[in-house]
């Protein structure tokens, strides 16, 4: 019997590590067989420049972005969040720094 199980890999990250952003893309690039969705949750986040750096990053790679400007939050409250957004059977988490 074959499974057509998707999967999501979700990125968490607050303000203080939005630089790996870059960094963390390269690497899901580089694995044998990608992800059928990446969900990029970040917390923290109120520079608008950094917010459409990370909103264009995400719409060139195909990922679904979403920030909580307000506070940087747990990774906890991060990965719940990401998994209210994906559409998969099976997500995987990794914090991006």
């Amino acid at each position: 019997m074959s499974s057509n199980l998707t999967v999501t890999f979700g990125v968490t990250c607050c303000d203080k590590d939005v630089r790996y952003i870059n960094q963390c893309t390269h690497f899901i690039k580089s694995q044998t067989v990608q992800p059928d969705e990446v969900v990029v949750v970040c917390s923290g986040v109120k520079s608008q420049d950094i917010i459409s750096y990370i909103e264009e990053h995400c719409r060139q790679n195909n990922y679904v972005f979403y920030n909580y400007p307000m506070w940087r939050l747990s990774s906890g409250w991060a990965r719940n969040k990401a998994g209210l957004l994906t559409t998969s059977e099976i997500i995987s988490f990794c914090d991006i720094d």
